[in-house]
């Protein structure tokens, strides 16, 4: 056996030691790095991952990370760039953040109580069923309370009063018109108030605010950095505020765009330069260096703004 298959056998049994013994996802890293040599600016710089998620995941800190999806993606990362088993410590990871588990050789199996747990509708949904059922059943009865109203109501009966005092002050004011024309003829000047003394003014229409048009934000992820974001689009539709919120991890050399008409607010950013933007084809300037996390971002026609 040469000196190279001697140090991978070397590394595949330490690997193995680390993977079946029952350290935590955060130790295990933890000794693997450590018998690497390697310091956590060293796996940042390699991963693109920043320093603090990298502290969080070592200390098993995983409440402190910004979401599930993204604990994940740094883990099967920092696995990767470690040469741990991925599929394992993502597994651990699920049964150490809230499941129960029994341990069978090296590989960790749910529960069938997590399991019919996980299955089970929430019940959360079951009150929304039930309030929207509620809700559907009063409407059908408001109608129907209505509906019979409008059968019982009785036939309206003209006002005979009203017609008469309607063609006499029809009559009075043909005889206005008469005598106004008669002052136009003189050459006095007539005004609409004298000729019509009930009638009523004419109110100007209202302007309604027109729609503005809609910006597009484009995002693009540098060739070799991975950014998390947490976005909201605003926008008025009808004179209606309309929010629409976006959560998701863009990875090296991906790009997304979103559209709003009033503005962006970028709640939350990681690795604030491992990006760039653009609004309708312009770029916008960076906002901090890599691995920096950014929050309450404002983006919008006049440019980058700190939100209030």
């Amino acid at each position: 056996m040469n000196e190279e298959e001697k140090e991978k056998s070397e590394e595949r049994d330490s690997q193995s030691e680390i993977l079946n013994s029952e350290q935590t996802v955060g130790e295990i890293f933890l000794e693997a790095r450590k018998k690497a040599g390697l310091s956590l600016e060293d796996v940042s710089e390699e991963t693109k991952i920043p320093r603090a998620m990298l502290e969080h995941i070592e200390t098993d800190n995983f409440d402190a990370m910004p979401a599930k999806v993204y604990a994940r993606g740094f883990i099967k990362s920092y696995a990767q760039m470690l040469g741990l088993d991925t599929e394992y410590i993502l597994n651990k990871y699920e049964v150490q953040t809230g499941q129960t588990h029994t341990s069978k050789g090296d590989r960790w199996e749910l529960e069938t109580e997590v399991v019919e747990e996980i299955v089970a509708p929430p019940r959360i949904l079951k009150k929304l069923v039930i309030c929207a059922v509620i809700i559907i059943v009063a409407i059908v009865l408001i109608r129907l309370v209505f509906h019979k109203r409008e059968k019982v109501k009785p036939p309206q009966i003209p006002d005979l009063k009203e017609e008469v005092l309607g063609r006499e002050g029809q009559q009075g004011e043909r005889v206005v018109a008469e005598k106004n024309a008669g002052r136009m003829n003189a050459g006095s000047p007539v005004h609409e108030d004298e000729t019509k003394p009930g009638a009523a003014k004419e109110t100007a229409p209202v302007n309604k605010p027109a729609t503005q048009p809609a910006m597009k934000l484009i995002i693009t992820a540098n060739p070799s950095d991975s950014t998390w974001f947490e976005i909201a689009a605003i926008s008025t539709k009808a004179g209606i505020p309309e929010t629409l919120g976006y959560s998701f991890l863009l990875l090296p050399g991906e790009r997304k765009s979103f559209e709003a008409t009033d503005k962006f607010l970028l709640k939350k950013i990681g690795n604030a330069g491992g990006f760039r933007m653009e609004l309708d084809g312009m770029e916008l300037p960076s906002l901090g260096k890599r691995g920096a996390v950014r929050s309450n971002i404002i983006v919008d026609r006049n440019g980058l703004s700190r939100a209030r």
